[in-house]
């Protein structure tokens, strides 16, 4: 991902104004953390990613903006085996559709979030119009998600998005995966957490959600 350095860039109307922290010029890559902007609008936020593509932008239910900092090596390459264990079992199996950390997710709960790896049934693909919806963000909640949390992310407000956001807007399977820990958190729509502890010789199944699909822990173990 490319560094943008927003108070070099055209001038924005206020409502889109970012703080620049202190006056000066800043890029995504001093951030420590998300910089969470005022509320917008659906079309405001719009523009504004427009203009900003190379920023991994979310917009939460009550219109504010959260820009995430571009993550470090390790945990890009823990989202990216992540969204490749699921995108092989799809290819074999061809019941869906697999969709990358980059993809926005348009909720019913008016908010625009990204997740780590998303998955889609085809039932669910064959109530959308295909040609519309592949120019835009992703319009229906998946079926399926995986967060892995990077070494920025606050787990408390993952855990809260894990819920909060994705069951509550109807995904039917959720898993969190943290490394530093070494504990994952399978969520579910009937309300149920099951946690995992270790990631030694274990394994997280798909259920009746992914029918089949096994993702070994072992995989998102820190180097030693």
């Amino acid at each position: 991902m490319t560094a943008t350095t927003l108070a070099s860039a055209p001038a924005l109307s206020p409502v889109e104004d970012v703080p620049n922290r202190g006056g000066r010029e800043f890029s995504l890559l001093e951030l420590a953390g998300p910089l969470t902007t005022q509320a917008m609008t659906f079309e405001e936020f719009l523009s504004l990613s427009s203009r900003f593509p190379d920023l991994r932008m979310e917009q939460e239910h009550n219109g504010q903006i959260t820009i995430m900092p571009p993550v470090l090596s390790g945990s890009g390459y823990r989202e990216s085996e992540a969204n490749g264990f699921v995108w092989q079992w799809n290819r074999q199996t061809k019941l869906g559709k697999t969709y990358s950390a980059s993809t926005g997710i348009r909720l019913r709960d008016g908010s625009t979030r990204q997740a780590d790896t998303a998955w889609i049934s085809n039932k669910k693909l064959a109530a959308l119009d295909a040609a519309q919806t592949d120019r835009s963000f992703l319009p229906v909640e998946p079926d399926f998600i995986i967060e892995a949390r990077s070494e920025t992310d606050q787990l408390a407000k993952v855990k809260a998005k894990m819920n909060e956001v994705w069951i509550s807007n109807g995904v039917r399977l959720a898993w969190l995966i943290d490394p530093y820990e070494e504990k994952a958190w399978i969520y579910r729509a009937n309300g149920s957490i099951e946690a995992v502890e270790g990631f030694a010789g274990k394994k997280l199944t798909g259920e009746e959600v992914l029918p089949g699909f096994e993702l070994e822990l072992d995989e998102f173990r820190l180097p030693s």
